[in-house]
């Protein structure tokens, strides 16, 4: 992602925009906001600014790091909810009821640091694989260098259609494939498990995995209907 400062534009009715600071200019991205909401705003735009990145130690003598406290990534696939209840988690595991706890942040700082840096190659990986060319920042996002443990699953997938979800991971292996196929990476060759199948197993197996997709969507309400049952407007 943007190397630079990151800056989100926030209104009071919910509208926001995120930028980049050093692709545009504050003044651009507000007249750009304003411009594409329906009815006027109810009050003037909100700029938050924010630096992607994470703490070197988010357990650090007798002191520890949760949700914001602790870095943060991007706005726009929230993540601090899961990070905060890991964290949590992981500490009342690890809670010192001695003296000495230095063995046990050591091990705390190392889980966190991998689990922020998974969630961080989920999110590169949008970037990275954007289709998009219509302005500076897109193309900037496509020519950029990513961690090698990114690159290391993109090739995986290139090569071979090889997908997979570590122990550290957040993101499900689904998760991964639906990223990358939808922003066109295609691999090169398909798994051969389909194959060992059979075509009539293989035949089943989809249409069973399709009806059951098709009986959830069936029971799921439409996004307006939801909507106009759990959070109605306001009567004027």
């Amino acid at each position: 992602m943007c190397s630079q400062t990151v800056r989100r534009v926030v209104i009071a009715e919910g509208g926001r925009l995120v930028f980049c600071s050093a692709q545009q200019s504050e003044e651009q991205e507000r007249t750009e906001l304003l411009a594409n909401l329906k009815g006027s705003p109810l009050t003037e735009p909100r700029l938050i600014r924010y630096v992607t990145g994470r703490r070197r130690k988010m357990w650090d003598k007798n002191v520890v790091a949760l949700g914001l406290a602790s870095g943060f990534m991007e706005p726009l696939e929230s993540t601090s909810i899961h990070l905060i209840q890991v964290g949590v988690t992981r500490l009342i595991k690890m809670f010192p009821f001695g003296g000495e706890f230095a063995a046990l942040s050591e091990r705390y700082n190392a889980q966190s640091n991998v689990e922020f840096e998974r969630v961080r190659d989920f999110i590169v990986l949008h970037y990275k694989l954007t289709q998009r060319d219509d302005a500076p920042f897109w193309r900037t996002c496509r020519e950029m260098a990513v961690p090698d443990s990114l690159a290391e699953r993109i090739a995986l997938f290139e090569e071979s259609a090889f997908a997979y979800q570590g122990a550290d991971d957040l993101f499900s292996v689904t998760s991964w494939v639906f990223v990358m196929v939808g922003q066109r990476l295609m691999p090169r060759q398909y798994h051969r498990m389909g194959g060992m199948l059979g075509t009539e197993r293989l035949r089943r197996a989809l249409e069973s995995l399709q009806s059951g997709i098709s009986r959830g969507v069936a029971g799921m309400p439409l996004h307006k209907d939801f909507l106009h049952k759990y959070c109605p407007a306001e009567k004027a």
